[in-house]
């Protein structure tokens, strides 16, 4: 997984201002060509004021950057290191595991508005129940043999 080139693409997506990476490359001083083979390269390198406008870009601290570059740079190492099956049964289980994470995000929104929509049956029942009892469903208004006081 390239984390830095899916925190760029969640970044880019939510920003107003730069949203392709050809703008982001011009942000950093890149050629888009550059930036793209650097996005897709885990061994890439950007020079200290490419990392801070890149860290400030993403809202990240230059520090973190070099980690999200080092964690990259590892697990492409690792990657290398297995056999060409166990590349693809890797790249599979990633995949898998990325789906599995924006389902159970979707299956939380989910959720969360299936509550709402309980919470407002209740009230509507509730509200059906009062206007029932003060109604009796023929429009006639009921008392409950106390006439009402204005105070």
């Amino acid at each position: 997984m390239n984390r830095l080139k899916e925190s760029v693409q969640w970044a880019l997506a939510a920003n107003d201002t730069v949203n392709t990476q050809a703008g982001l490359a011009e942000v950093l001083g890149m050629a888009p060509s550059q930036f793209s083979r650097a996005l897709s390269n885990p061994k890439r390198t950007f020079n200290v004021t490419q990392q801070v406008k890149l860290a400030k870009f993403l809202g990240q601290t230059p520090t973190a950057i070099l980690g999200i570059l080092s964690n990259d740079r590892a697990d492409q190492i690792e990657l290398e290191g297995l056999s060409t099956n166990e590349t693809l049964e890797r790249v599979e289980y990633d995949t898998l595991k990325q789906k599995y994470v924006s389902l159970s995000d979707d299956h939380k929104e989910v959720h969360a508005r299936l509550i709402e929509v309980n919470d407002r049956i209740a009230q509507v029942e509730m509200m059906q129940q009062v206007m029932n009892k003060r109604f009796g469903g023929d429009g006639v208004e009921r008392f409950d043999g106390e006439l009402p006081t204005n105070k």
